[in-house]
């Protein structure tokens, strides 16, 4: 009884290790499929942040090292990095969010306005809206807080961490 137990387990695990191939090999082919891979940067660290999951998930089920615990929580880590790094904006937003808020009491918010020049083109303009006294003033607090310049930062510095990282852990990883 044992032993048939202990082959349909082994029947299992087998099954289970062909769908997840399957399941990787997609993730590749959607990809290659649909990413401009040839001509930018950035498909460059799509493609990265696929291989971390795939490895990642790899790792944590069917590693075959001592540390493949270890090696799957590596690949996590260095997701989160690169994830760091395509929410820089998002975070830089954030956080000038907070000191607009703790100065104004409020987030500060935009509307986009369309107006006519005299020569029949349209000029596409953002304005504050946010529920302050003086519009003005919110929107130079605004700019001085630099979102863009503090958004490029944490690009630098996230990209800086992930590779390296990736460079103390590469040879760990793979073969």
């Amino acid at each position: 009884m044992k032993k048939l137990r202990d082959g349909y387990k082994n029947f299992q695990n087998k099954i289970k290790y062909k769908l997840f191939n399957k399941w990787r090999d997609k993730q590749y082919r959607k990809f290659f499929k649909h990413a401009n891979y040839d001509f930018d940067f950035c498909s460059y660290l799509l493609f990265l942040e696929t291989k971390f999951t795939c490895m990642g998930l790899y790792f944590a089920k069917y590693g075959i090292c001592v540390d493949h615990k270890i090696q799957a929580r590596q690949m996590w880590k260095a997701r989160d990095l690169l994830k760091s790094y395509f929410n820089a904006s998002i975070t830089a937003e954030e956080i000038c969010q907070k000191e607009f808020i703790k100065k104004f009491g409020c987030r500060y918010e935009t509307e986009l306005i369309s107006t006519k020049n005299e020569s029949g083109t349209y000029r596409i303009d953002f304005v504050c809206v946010s529920p302050v006294e003086n519009k003005e003033e919110a929107e130079e607090f605004w700019k001085s807080l630099k979102e863009w310049e503090l958004a490029r930062t944490i690009e630098v510095n996230s990209k800086k961490l992930l590779f390296e990282y990736i460079s103390e852990n590469l040879e760990s990883w793979w073969d």
